[in-house]
């Protein structure tokens, strides 16, 4: 299952966010995020999982590598 988020979030990265780097990015390695690519990657954890990612429940540093997401989705 991580796997298969893993992949999801890096197109997800790639297409929406033009990060292409992300497909070559270790699961720690920072995203280096702004705010606004922050929004957006928050909509797309609510929509695609049904998280509720308020600032105050998810703090952007919990979603500032793959593996802090994977973990988040999982």
């Amino acid at each position: 299952m991580s796997k298969e988020i893993d992949i999801k979030i890096r197109k997800f990265l790639i297409n929406e966010l033009m990060k292409d780097q992300a497909e070559f990015i270790s699961l720690d390695d920072e995203l280096a995020l702004d705010s606004l690519d922050q929004t957006e990657l928050r909509g797309f954890l609510n929509e695609e999982y049904g998280i509720d990612t308020a600032f105050e429940k998810v703090p952007p540093e919990s979603i500032s590598t793959l593996k802090g997401i994977i973990s988040l989705v999982s």
